[in-house]
Order: structure tokens, then C-alpha cells, then sequence
């Protein structure tokens, strides 16, 4: 998981409080690392590469304190990425991204959000054939077949380097005066465009489209759609899809900002409609409050709250200058991000609310948190069901042995571990009837099956 942007102007602006803002936008989605490539528009010696290990936990931040950043001055094309690797040393500098490189087609820059599985043995094949790799990250690899193909143009190229990847991405790709963006087959991750008065902004979710800089949301990019952004406008051009998408139903459920828009989908609606059937499946429990573990858990919470009639408690205070606890788990960390509110939960039987449990430790240290509160009941509940295999396509599970529920572990025997009271999960129907095309997303991470 990781968040890209691109922007395109028909000419040359100050554009970089929206190359800012629209990294924001998207730090949700990966804060170890952020770079950007700039251009004038008019030649590939004026292309400007910039990239930061995060120093805290803002990259973005920690890449415009940089002094060399040419803030003020004018370009017409950027392209810009949030790191969280999936793939790669975090600390080595060359996997930042985006990645540059000369080719036969010139100076090409490209930002990748997914993964490819079949990374490991594509650059084994590569490196005996006498290609050089200057990263351990799966989207060089990406440059280095573009760089070989003999096809007449850069998008030909492009198109022909897609077709035998495989695997999830959402990627952008910047020359001297050109944007390309492309999507996998299945839609497996997201990425949207966008509009401003100058010209077009791409990302991976709407929640980069500042409004009050004039960045309006036009449509989702299609699965296996290549758009290019140039001084004709627009052009598409089309790869062969399967029947149906593969989306990621892990980003309606914890990566997406609710703000967002995405496949199809309000992410705050579904959120709120996963709690909607979530309470009339488990109506029974002797509840006094629901508590929302912040902040991805809070609309679900919302919707539970507002089908049972049982009040919303805001009783955990979320430290936001922390980072997500998916991608830095750990004792400390959690209490340095999440401060219970005594009074709240004292004395009552409280339903704690998450997202997912994917190793059972964050969980395990919120409701030991909680409990030092003396409740008279934690009840925990789930706004998934529960995870049972890895993910190769871009989210941080690379291994059944690492869940909660590896090695023959029952619900209760995840219970036990966490110290609830009760453990209840959103089932799997449940979370199908939440979307409006339920055969469109993947769920592999909840039933094994994976789309490639």
C-alpha cells in the first residue's frame, strides 16, 4: 500500500502547495518515505528528483524541509509517492520512490502503488540476461522492461511491459511533457483523476483533491485503462479485462480515508453499513456504550450505534502525530498513540470497535489499556471477518503464520488472547451485502482465493 499523485498543467505554475497538499492527501496510505520528480515541460535536463526518508512520522513534511526544494518556482508536471513498503529494505534510499531513469523513449519517472508476486523471479531472469538493479524494489523492474522493449513508442512500450507483469498497481509515469497513468485488469488498488483550472491531477484517492485549490474529482481511472496527459488532452488506451474486478475490500475497510470515494463506493457509507448489519447480527449482548478504536473503526462504530440505539462513546483519544499501528505495531507505540478516557468507560459494559485483527498484539494491548479503566465488561467487535491468508498484492501479510488465527486458532482461542470478554467478527455475508457489487472485490485475505 503506498500513495501516488500526478499532476499535469498547460503551463508552467506554482504548483507545489498542490504537489503538498495532494501528498497529504494520500499520507494515510504510507509515511516511511515520500519523493518527487518536477518538470518544466520543456526538457528532460530540467527534471528535478527528490526524495526523503521520513524523519518522525511525516514524510511528507520531511521532504519539504529539505532546503533544495524549488519552492516558488514554476513547472507544469509532477509526479509524487508515500512509501510503505511491501517490498524492499525500508532504509535504502534507492527504493524511495519515485524511481528515475534514462531510456530509449528519455527520461522517465514512475510511481507505484501494489506489488508483484512474481517480482523475485522476473529480476533473477533479468539480472542473467546482464540488467543492473540499483533498488531491491519490485517497480524497477517495471523501468528495466520498458527500457527493453523495441516497441516504436513510450505507451506501446508500457502496454506490452503490463501485459506480462501480473500482480496489483496503480501506477503514474512522468516524461519531460507528458502524464501516464495505469491500472491493472482487475482495479485491484485505486486511483482516481481529477481537474483544476490549468490542467489534471491523478491519485490514488479523491482525498488528494483539495477543493479549496481549486482540485475537483472527475472519475475513477479504469481497470485496465493507460491515460495520457499531455498538451492534446486526453487519450485512452485499453488492455484486455477479465469479467469482473478484483478490488481490494481491505481498502473500503481500513486503508481508505472516509473521505474518499472509492470503487463505486462512499468509504464513510460502506463503513457505516458494515456496522448497520454488524449490530442486528449480534442485537443479544448487554452493552452500555460502544467505543470506537480511532479512527478507522469510527464509522463503523457510527452505524452500529445508530441501528442498536446504543450510545457512541469517544472514550479513546487518538494522539494523531503518531503513526498507523498496522504499519508500526508495538506496546509502546499504542500507548503513545491512543489515551483512554476514564470516566467513559469506568463501571460500564463497553463494546470496543476495529477495523480487523491481523496479529491479535495491538488488539491485545487496546483492551489491556482499556481495562486499567476497570470496565465492567469488554466486549470486542470486528468490522471484518477473520483474516486467514497472506497478501502478495500489497498489503503488509506475508505469511499465514503471522495471523491471530494461524495454526488452528479458533475465534475463542483469539478471544482468550486478547483478553475480551466476547470476540464478535462482521461475517462474510455481511460484508458482501455492504458493497453494491459484491463480486467485484477481492476477499482473499478473508477466504485464501486471490484473483492472481
Amino acid at each position: 500500500m503506498c500513495g501516488i499523485i500526478g499532476i499535469y498543467s498547460e503551463k508552467k505554475i506554482e504548483l507545489m502547495s498542490l504537489l503538498y497538499f495532494g501528498l497529504l492527501g494520500v499520507q494515510h496510505r504510507g509515511q516511511e518515505s515520500s519523493g518527487v520528480i518536477l518538470s518544466n515541460g520543456e526538457t528532460e535536463l530540467e527534471h528535478l528528483h527528490f526524495r526523503r526518508l521520513s524523519t518522525g512520522k511525516n514524510s511528507v513534511d520531511s521532504l519539504f524541509a529539505k532546503k533544495n526544494i524549488p519552492i516558488g518556482e514554476k513547472f507544469s508536471l509532477a509526479i509524487g509517492h508515500n512509501r510503505y513498503s511491501t517490498s524492499g529494505s525500508v532504509k535504502n534510499i534507492n527504493n524511495i520512490q519515485p524511481l528515475l531513469a534514462k531510456t530509449r523513449y528519455g527520461t522517465l519517472g514512475i510511481a507505484h502503488n501494489g506489488n508483484l508476486p512474481q517480482s523475485l523471479a522476473m529480476r533473477d531472469e533479468l539480472s542473467k540476461q546482464g540488467d543492473i538493479f540499483f533498488s531491491d524494489s519490485d517497480t524497477e523492474i517495471i523501468l528495466k522492461l520498458i527500457a527493453r522493449s523495441k516497441r516504436s513508442s513510450l505507451v506501446e512500450a508500457i502496454i506490452e511491459t503490463l501485459e506480462v507483469i501480473g500482480g496489483s498497481y496503480s501506477l503514474l509515469f512522468i516524461t519531460k511533457d507528458e502524464i501516464i497513468a495505469a491500472r491493472d485488469p482487475y482495479g485491484i488498488r485505486p486511483l482516481c483523476l481529477g481537474q483544476f483550472d490549468h490542467g489534471y491531477m491523478i491519485a490514488s484517492e479523491q482525498s488528494s483533491f483539495n477543493k479549496n485549490l481549486g482540485v475537483n474529482f472527475v472519475r475513477e481511472i479504469e481497470r485496465g485503462e493507460i491515460l495520457v496527459i499531455n498538451n492534446e488532452g486526453l487519450k485512452t488506451h485499453k488492455m484486455n479485462i477479465p469479467q469482473n474486478a478484483a478490488h481490494c475490500i481491505f481498502e473500503l475497510i481500513y486503508f481508505a480515508r472516509p473521505d474518499s470515494f472509492q470503487f463505486d463506493h462512499s468509504v464513510a457509507d460502506f463503513r457505516m453499513q458494515t456496522g448497520k448489519l454488524y449490530s442486528r447480527r449480534h442485537s443479544s449482548l448487554a452493552i452500555d456504550a460502544i467505543v470506537p478504536i480511532p479512527d478507522s473503526a469510527m464509522y463503523f462504530a457510527q452505524g452500529y450505534s445508530d441501528e442498536s440505539g446504543l450510545p457512541l462513546k469517544l472514550a479513546l483519544l487518538r494522539n494523531h502525530y503518531i503513526g498507523r499501528t498496522f504499519i508500526t505495531p508495538g506496546r509502546k507505540n499504542i500507548q503513545a498513540k491512543l489515551s483512554p478516557i476514564e470516566s467513559l468507560i469506568r463501571d460500564r459494559h463497553i463494546s470496543l470497535v476495529d477495523d480487523s485483527i491481523v496479529r491479535g498484539t495491538t488488539s491485545k494491548n487496546i483492551v489491556d489499556i482499556v481495562r486499567e479503566c476497570e470496565p465492567k465488561a469488554v466486549h470486542f467487535g470486528v468490522a471484518s471477518p477473520p483474516i486467514i491468508g497472506h497478501c502478495s498484492l500489497g498489503i503488509d501479510i506475508k505469511s499465514e503464520e503471522e495471523l491471530a488465527i494461524s495454526g488452528g486458532r479458533s475465534v475463542e482461542d483469539i478471544r482468550q488472547s486478547i483478553h475480551a470478554d466476547t470476540l464478535n467478527y462482521l461475517c462474510m455475508e455481511d460484508l458482501r451485502k455492504a458493497t453494491s457489487h459484491p463480486d467485484d472485490f477481492c476477499y482473499g485475505c478473508f477466504t485464501g482465493k486471490y484473483p492472481v
